[in-house]
């Protein structure tokens, strides 16, 4: 199921009230089944008279109450992961919803159900800012929290990145032992290591160094006989490529079709 680039939509009732007035050929539309406007006999000469007429019909454009871009990269993982550790059990008719995005319409009578979830998530998820690893004065993103924690199995060894700065951690029996900690540090390859031997890696911030046998953070898709020496972590505030944006555009979508009656289009 594609995910990227989906938007939502909710038709106006300007038709229905008679605000928007069809010409005379125009006199059978009609919402097909994919939720757009048509004519009962699907011929093209008409379908290109509505389209025009759909312009200038009334002051929604193409008689949309609202449109809303919804998914973008990454949405639905990270939704389903809030959702999973709020528990699912709160949210059955957003499931429902995701699990036909970008494919049938969601009926108006799902709206307010969906909004109560809607504000439910918004209530109690932990929405922060996130936080990268870039190349030290460059915008090059080596790491983003979002991808989660690299481990070496071999040595017990896991590194990431989370809104206190880059750590490198030892997992024990009674819990991770951080072993390295900063915002601005150096890394420097002491040993490329072998098949029998693991790489090792000197991490070093001014006032505190370690030297692990752990691989060194690399560019994204370049191999490991290139990486950078100088890195930082920064924080970045919600975007319009998060996650969290699509839950407000469905909140605005549940609210105009509780509205307007109507259904939630997807294109």
């Amino acid at each position: 199921m594609p995910v990227m680039g989906v938007s939502g939509y909710v038709h106006c009732n300007c038709l229905r009230d008679g605000r928007a007035r069809p010409p005379a050929e125009l006199s059978d539309i009609v919402v097909d089944r994919d939720g757009c406007w048509d004519v009962s006999d699907g011929d093209w000469r008409r379908r290109l008279v509505l389209n025009e007429w759909l312009q200038r019909a009334c002051p929604h454009r193409e008689m949309e109450f609202i449109t809303e871009r919804v998914a973008n990269h990454g949405f639905l993982g990270r939704f389903s992961s809030e959702m999973e550790e709020l528990g699912r059990q709160h949210f059955p008719v957003l499931e429902h919803v995701l699990s036909q995005l970008n494919a049938a319409p969601v009926p108006a009578e799902l709206g307010q159900a969906a909004l109560a979830e809607v504000d439910y998530f918004i209530q109690r998820a932990f929405i922060e800012d996130d936080a990268l690893l870039y190349e030290a004065g460059t915008d090059v993103v080596i790491w983003d929290e979002a991808y989660g924690r690299a481990v070496e199995q071999a040595a017990d060894l896991g590194m990431g990145v989370d809104l206190g700065g880059f750590f490198v951690r030892r997992a024990c029996e009674d819990g991770d032992v951080e072993l390295f900690r900063a915002t601005r540090f150096t890394q420097e390859v002491v040993d490329p290591g072998d098949d029998t031997t693991p790489p090792s890696v000197r991490f070093a911030d001014g006032t505190h160094e370690v030297t692990l046998p752990i691989g060194p953070i690399g560019y994204p898709g370049v191999g490991p006989e290139r990486v950078p020496a100088n890195l930082e972590t920064r924080t970045r505030p919600p975007t319009l490529h998060d996650y969290r944006f699509s839950v407000y555009a469905l909140r605005r979508l549940f609210a105009a079709a509780v509205e307007t009656g109507n259904p939630i289009n997807w294109c």
